[in-house]
């Protein structure tokens, strides 16, 4: 049970950093666009 627990929190952490990542990307996109328009 612990391990499960340990690598569900591990997945979730990295789930977290990664959909925070693409949020980043996808804001930086989104403004270069803004202002090249």
């Amino acid at each position: 049970a612990p391990e499960i627990n340990t690598w569900v929190s591990l997945l979730v952490i990295v789930a977290a950093m990664a959909v925070s990542t693409l949020a980043s990307l996808i804001r930086m996109r989104s403004e270069r666009v803004s202002a090249d328009a």
